[in-house]
């Protein structure tokens, strides 16, 4: 305090309780940032930046009210041959395939739709009822277009969904 004194040429400290106190508070809300920061971070999958199974069920919470979820369909499908995709072009190449396809599935569905990665090349989808058979003929190929950066080569493919649908029903839930 008396350093506060000869800085300022003050004897009121009442100037330094508001700086401690607004760099508290300014600290405290710092915190809250990054808390919620780490909550939105662990609810996304790392590589296609989709919400994972914790964000996915957390954005339909917040997006949808539960008595309007038997309008939807839930359906949960995986990239056919992402094993072999792996093998043939590398873990590097079957990474960016598995972004493309996920960038070029959020294009296709509805804002009030919502898609996630449980993991790998698992995906889940909240999809509108009267949408479901249109989501699934783009399940059935999308041509997606990645580079090799290792060999700079255009790699086109068309890429195949194995899905299954679960019809969410009329309860009061």
């Amino acid at each position: 305090m008396i350093l506060y004194y000869i800085v300022f040429g003050q004897s009121d400290f009442s100037g330094v309780w508001v700086s401690v106190i607004g760099f508290s508070i300014m600290f405290a809300f710092s915190l809250v940032d990054q808390n919620l920061l780490l909550v939105h971070i662990s609810e996304l999958d790392r590589l296609t930046e989709l919400p994972n199974e914790h964000g996915f069920m957390h954005e339909i919470n917040l997006k949808f009210p539960k008595y309007t979820w038997h309008e939807y369909d839930a359906v949960y499908f995986d990239v056919v041959h992402m094993t072999t995709y792996n093998r043939k072009y590398g873990n590097a190449v079957g990474d960016e395939i598995l972004k493309e396809y996920a960038r070029t599935l959020c294009e296709k569905i509805d804002d009030d739709e919502v898609l996630g990665c449980i993991a790998g090349n698992r995906f889940i989808a909240f999809i509108q009822r009267e949408h479901t058979k249109d989501f699934l003929d783009i399940l059935g190929g999308i041509k997606i277009r990645v580079i090799d950066k290792a060999n700079s080569e255009k790699i086109e493919l068309n890429i195949k969904s194995v899905a299954g649908v679960y019809e969410i029903p009329n309860s009061n839930i």
